[in-house]
């Protein structure tokens, strides 16, 4: 989107990586971030992002959303085992709100979590139809087997595809996360 987003986001990232090394609470560290930021960005910039807390021996997955698109936990089976939908506002709109993680999701062998942003959603064929998750989660139910970089390339080339690589406007961005 240009260098006042890419700016915008190594702050977040920056504020995120500094509370998060003193605070455990991922709610807590995304609220005083909210509150570091809305004064710096107007009313015409906002962030939206997914923060999530893995705990790799018990597969506890904790997760909040600040208007992110919802991700997706998909079992071995290929089914969506849960939806991870937005559990509140993007940062900067709402100074004085409160972030609070969703505590209730346990990840066992065989899941797969697919986070990504809103450009593979919303890519557009030449048809101006949206690629979709159904589309996205087509291909992770496809290549579940795959190594998750390899999912990931399947993903990008499906958009790509989808796309005939006509110039997107928005960023392909996506992250798996594959419990072994």
């Amino acid at each position: 989107h240009g260098v006042g987003p890419a700016l915008l986001m190594a702050e977040t990232r920056a504020h995120l990586r500094t509370l998060l090394s003193t605070l455990e609470d991922g709610g807590e560290a995304m609220t005083r971030a909210n509150q570091l930021m809305a004064g710096d960005m107007g009313h015409e910039y906002f962030v939206t992002l997914c923060l999530g807390c893995l705990e790799p021996t018990t597969g506890q997955f904790d997760f909040a959303s600040a208007g992110h698109p919802p991700g997706f936990i998909v079992n071995a089976e290929g089914e969506v085992k849960r939806q991870l939908r937005r559990t509140s506002v993007p940062l900067g709109i709402m100074p004085q709100n409160n972030y609070v993680m969703d505590r209730t999701t346990r990840l066992v062998p065989g899941d797969l979590v697919l986070l990504m942003t809103d450009g593979i959603e919303e890519a557009m064929g030449a048809d101006n139809a949206l690629f979709g998750a159904d589309r996205a989660l087509q291909v992770v139910r496809e290549n579940r087997q795959q190594p998750a970089a390899v999912i990931l390339e399947k993903l990008y080339e499906a958009v790509r595809r989808f796309s005939d690589n006509t110039p997107q406007l928005d960023d392909v961005t996506g992250m798996i996360i594959k419990v072994l």
